[in-house]
């Protein structure tokens, strides 16, 4: 488990650094920029809020905490990794979310603990206002769904059971510069059912 800081650290002189990241499908470039400014509020979620939504809904970037089955004892052990894509690669449908599985490193670490246990968490920052999304909930693969995102090898779904929208909690700032090429190669279109949300209308 990990603890938050009730208030954050004094804050730090302003500095940049331009990073370019290396795995394939979320080689993007960006700008960060530590900002002085300090944390806000903290909302507990009992599902996914119209806040939630949209900012998942703009996100090109999520990090997945997962873990291996009970029955591995000291020999399993914990795994968080990242996905990525276009803005807008999650589709989100009330407390639902479907993420597209692009190719990756092959080491299936985050696949294979969710196969033998679904309980997750997701991670998802507001790079440009510093806002952070936790979530938790339960993760379901889908093996036979990659023809519904260009370049999806499959699909897994998450349903939220519980949350956490932590206003300007981070002080780094990133601005977007380019999608990388692999990035550019995948697409973020998915089978929407009748009621789900359109990014478009989160803009």
């Amino acid at each position: 488990m990990v603890k938050w800081p009730t208030s954050m650290p004094p804050a730090l002189p302003s500095q940049s650094v331009k990073v370019s990241g290396i795995v394939p499908n979320t080689s993007n470039v960006a700008m960060c920029v530590m900002s002085p400014r300090r944390g806000g509020r903290v909302e507990a979620l009992g599902g996914l809020d119209i806040g939630a939504r949209a900012m998942i809904a703009r996100a090109d970037t999520l990090f997945v905490a997962s873990r291996s089955r009970p029955e591995a004892g000291a020999a399993g052990g914990v795994d968080i990794s990242h996905r990525g894509g276009r803005a807008g690669f999650v589709h989100v449908d009330g407390d639902s979310l479907t993420i597209p599985d692009f190719p990756g490193n092959g080491y299936y670490n985050t696949l294979g603990n969710l196969l033998g246990e679904p309980r997750a968490s997701l991670l998802l920052i507001d790079f440009e206002n510093g806002d952070v999304l936790q979530l938790q909930g339960i993760a379901r693969i889908d093996w036979n769904a990659q023809a519904s995102v260009e370049g999806a090898e499959r699909l897994w779904h998450f349903e939220a059971v519980r949350g956490w929208h932590r206003r300007v909690a981070t002080s780094l700032r990133w601005s977007f510069v380019d999608y990388s090429p692999e990035t550019l190669k995948t697409g973020s279109t998915l089978n929407r059912r009748p009621g789900s949300i359109p990014v478009s209308e989160f803009k």
